[in-house]
């Protein structure tokens, strides 16, 4: 846990020096790069933690640049016990023609662990589109 304390407290005085908000003036493209080249080092490896810890640490991050993100679901596979759960978010930003977009974001954290415990350990995928 200390590791990924270390990348986001690194990650953000990084991006503290860049003007804000952290998205507008881009492209969709443009955007869409900006968030996967920060998300990277974050859902890279595999985490055990309790209270999914990580996760909120990722939302967290997305306070502190000023990215507009709504939560619009969240919930766990339906069998007993579920081997994975999903987070589904939205990002809103004004692009350089000053025009608001959208981007749909999904971030799953699929179960690695025990036949009894599989979210005991968990990988993230974090796709955006």
């Amino acid at each position: 846990m200390i590791e990924i304390r270390n990348i986001i407290q690194t990650l953000i005085r990084e991006e503290l020096k860049k003007p804000r908000p952290y998205l507008d003036g881009k492209s969709k493209e443009q955007a869409k790069r900006k968030l996967y080249n920060i998300m990277k080092p974050l859902v890279t490896g595999i985490f055990t933690d309790t209270g999914w810890k990580h996760v909120h640490e990722i939302w967290n991050l997305f306070d502190v640049l000023d990215i507009n993100i709504t939560h619009t679901s969240n919930a766990y596979e339906q069998t007993m016990p579920p081997s994975w759960k999903r987070w589904t978010f939205t990002i809103n930003w004004n692009d350089n023609n000053g025009k608001q977009q959208t981007l749909y974001g999904n971030l799953l954290a699929g179960g690695c662990g025990t036949v009894a415990d599989p979210l005991g350990k968990y990988d993230l995928t974090l796709t955006i589109s």
